[in-house]
C-alpha cells in the first residue's frame, strides 16, 4: 500500500508571505548577488519592472559585513508573473509594503497579467487615513487612471525645488525609449501662474496672477474680451462680442505687423512704387492696413496682391522713400 504524503502545516505557515509593491520603475533598484558583490539584474528593464509590480519575498537575506560586498540590508524577492528574481533594499523610495495577511498561494494580479493591463480594479494596496502629514521630498503625490499607461492623472510633485500642481492626459512613461502619444496638461505654479500645454500642437496658454495672458494658439469667445494689461496671441483672436483693452495689444512681428522702408526697394520704372512684403501671418482673405511712420516724397498707399504669406505695398509716388507700417487683421 502506497504511503500518503501530507504537507507539514508548520512549514507552510513559516513560508515567507511578505510582499512589496513598486511605486515607481525599479529596474535600477533590483540586484543579483554572486557571493562577492551585488550587480544590477541583467534581465531587469523599465518595461518589466514598472510601477505596480508586486514582489514576494523568497526568504533569502543579505546582511552588511556578514555578506561580502553588501553595505545594507537586502531581501530576496521574485515576481511570479514574469519570473524575475533578485535582491532589493526595502527602504528604497521605489518600494512600499504590500499586505502579507493572505495565504502563500495567493496570486498577485498586477498590471502585467495581460487581462487587466494598467487596471486599478484589482487593488494595489490599502487606503491611508491620517491626521498627520504625508510628505515626499522627491516623488509624485496624486491619482492616475492606471499605473502602467496613466491615461489621465492629477497630483503634485517637486521640480527643481519648485512645488508643482498638475493635471493632464497621458502621464510621461518612465521608460526613456517609450513612445509618447498626445500629451496635454495644465500646471499651477507657486506664483499663481496657470499654464496649459498641448504637445502635439505645441501650443501654450499662460495666465499669470498679474492678469497677463500668453497664448501661442487661438483665442475665441462668445462674449466680450477685456484686457487691462498685455495679451500676446500668436495666432487668431475671434469673438462675437467686443474686444477692448486698456493696455497694449501686441501681435507677432513681422508675421502680422511691421515696418518697411520703401527707399530700400527697387522701382519698377512705372509711375508707382511696388514693394513686396513677406508676412507669414498674411492670408488671401486678410485685411492689411497701412500708415506712414516717416514721410519722404509720400504718396497714396494701398495694399495689393494679398495672398498667403505675402502682399504688396503700392505707393502712387515712384520716388516715395518713406517708411510704411503695416497691420494685418485676419
Amino acid at each position: 500500500m502506497s504511503a500518503i504524503v501530507t504537507a507539514n502545516h508548520a512549514s507552510v505557515s513559516a513560508a515567507p508571505r511578505r510582499a512589496w509593491i513598486a511605486t515607481a520603475t525599479f529596474d535600477t533598484y533590483i540586484f543579483s548577488y554572486d557571493g562577492k558583490q551585488l550587480q544590477p539584474l541583467a534581465e531587469a528593464t523599465c518595461f518589466n519592472c514598472h510601477a505596480g509590480k508586486i514582489l514576494k519575498e523568497t526568504g533569502k537575506k543579505l546582511y552588511p559585513k556578514a555578506n561580502p560586498g553588501v553595505n545594507q540590508y537586502y531581501v530576496g524577492v521574485y515576481d511570479e508573473r514574469r519570473g524575475i528574481k533578485g535582491f532589493i533594499h526595502t527602504n528604497d523610495h521605489v518600494f512600499a509594503p504590500y499586505s502579507s495577511d493572505r495565504p502563500t498561494y495567493d496570486i498577485d494580479y498586477d498590471s502585467s497579467d495581460g487581462e487587466t493591463e494598467g487596471s486599478l480594479a484589482e487593488g494595489y494596496g490599502p487606503g491611508i487615513l491620517t491626521s498627520g502629514n504625508v510628505v515626499t521630498s522627491d516623488g509624485f503625490i496624486g491619482v492616475q487612471s492606471s499605473i502602467a499607461t496613466a491615461a489621465t492623472y492629477a497630483g503634485a510633485y517637486l521640480w527643481e525645488n519648485t512645488p508643482i500642481v498638475e493635471a493632464g492626459v497621458n502621464f510621461p512613461q518612465e521608460c526613456i525609449n517609450s513612445t509618447l502619444s498626445t500629451l496635454t496638461y495644465a500646471t499651477l505654479y507657486p506664483d499663481g501662474t496657470i499654464e496649459s500645454y498641448n504637445n502635439n500642437d505645441e501650443t501654450v496658454v499662460r495666465l499669470t496672477a498679474a492678469g497677463n495672458i500668453y497664448n501661442t494658439g487661438n483665442t475665441s469667445t462668445m462674449g466680450d474680451v477685456y484686457v487691462a494689461n498685455d495679451m500676446l496671441v500668436a495666432n487668431n483672436v475671434s469673438t462675437v462680442g467686443n474686444l477692448s483693452y486698456t493696455g497694449g495689444l501686441r501681435v507677432p512681428e513681422p508675421a502680422l505687423a511691421g515696418a518697411v522702408n520703401l527707399g530700400l526697394t527697387i522701382d519698377p520704372g512705372s509711375g508707382y512704387k511696388y514693394v513686396p512684403v513677406t508676412a507669414s501671418g498674411c492670408r488671401a482673405s486678410s485685411r492689411v492696413f497701412l500708415t506712414y511712420k516717416s514721410q519722404v516724397n509720400a504718396g497714396i498707399l494701398s495694399a495689393e496682391s494679398i495672398d498667403n504669406g505675402s502682399f504688396v505695398i503700392v505707393s502712387s509716388n515712384r520716388l516715395d522713400d518713406s517708411t510704411v507700417q503695416y497691420f494685418i487683421v485676419n
